[in-house]
């Protein structure tokens, strides 16, 4: 026996994860343009195969929003994952640079530093 799993425009996958992942895709294509930035400035993307990945958050010390739509799909998703940071302190499209002061990692806008 195997366990198909369908998604909303009939794709088919053997996977729960890769399906719901695809289904996200469809929903917020914006995120895979998002560009993030670990310590060492080096370019990286959320994609459908690791959009869950804690990784994407935990190393990213820059990212740019380019739009007002890139930045609701990064909310959606922050929210869904637990990452306070992006949910809590980028409100706007721009480059945000993550500080820290104390324990705590603060998120700035260029220019706002």
């Amino acid at each position: 026996m195997q366990i198909l799993y369908k998604a909303d425009d009939g794709t088919i996958f053997t996977s729960e994860e890769k399906c719901i992942n695809y289904e996200i895709g469809l929903r917020f294509p914006e995120l895979f343009s998002i560009d993030l930035f670990d310590d060492f400035n080096n370019k990286y993307h959320f994609n459908k195969s690791n959009l869950f990945d804690e990784n994407a958050y935990w190393i990213c010390e820059k990212i740019h929003i380019y739009d007002n739509a890139q930045l609701m799909a990064l909310h959606w998703l922050a929210k869904q994952c637990g990452w306070c940071e992006f949910y809590d302190q980028i409100d706007s499209s721009g480059l945000w640079i993550r500080t820290t002061e104390g324990l705590d990692g603060i998120w700035k806008k260029e220019g706002e530093l």
